[in-house]
């Protein structure tokens, strides 16, 4: 039996706090107030994306055309915070697209285990188990929270540019997906798909 996988990348943030421009030009052509507030990812190719929920990007994904009952597909992607001088409490979801269907496959989404480990401390932030990926979360429960990420300290990175400048280690995180494909999928969901996003989250806090 074989079945299959499209995960696309989405970066919400929220700050209700935030000022961009203030008015009355207080402060010169500048104005007063913050950078944009925003977080971001690395791309496996190394490249800066900003990815609004509203355009997000394809992430790829090594043999994602090989999920079947009782495999895992194993990824890991880095997010960081890509604001100077905010703070950002971000989260980690993993969410369907729509219903998860993918035109007339039959949709797998409802036997599809998650499991997110924080890469470099192997803290579990979603699922149940950080070696054993049956143990995974339902989509419906895939979220978790990545804690505070500091800011850069430094003017935000550019979208869609190399990273070359290093990131402050408490700015940025690393984390290790695992997608498993339950044993109890019946045959009949043969050549079945899934469409999956994974979605980071991040709010501006009290410097």
């Amino acid at each position: 039996m074989s079945a299959g996988l499209l995960l696309i990348l989405g970066i919400g943030t929220t700050g209700a706090t935030r000022i961009d421009n203030a008015a009355l030009r207080l402060g010169g052509q500048t104005g007063i107030g913050a950078p944009p507030f925003s977080i971001a990812t690395v791309l496996p190719d190394n490249t800066i994306a900003h990815a609004n929920p509203e355009e997000s990007l394809t992430l790829p994904i090594p043999g994602k055309n090989a999920l079947v009952p009782g495999r895992t597909i194993t990824f890991q992607t880095t997010v960081f915070n890509n604001t100077e001088t905010l703070p950002s409490a971000t989260q980690v979801s993993v969410i369907p697209i729509g219903t998860g269907a993918v035109g007339n496959a039959p949709n797998i989404t409802p036997f599809v285990r998650i499991t997110i480990v924080n890469s470099l401390t192997n803290e579990l932030i979603v699922g149940n188990s950080t070696s054993n990926p049956q143990e995974g979360a339902t989509i419906q429960n895939a979220s978790g929270n990545l804690g505070t990420l500091t800011p850069l300290g430094f003017p935000a990175l550019p979208n869609g540019t190399p990273l070359t400048t290093p990131l402050p280690p408490q700015s940025t995180t690393t984390i290790t997906v695992m997608i498993h494909l339950s044993s109890s999928v019946t045959p009949s969901f043969n050549g079945g798909l899934t469409a999956l996003a994974l979605q980071f989250t991040g709010t501006s806090t009290t410097p």
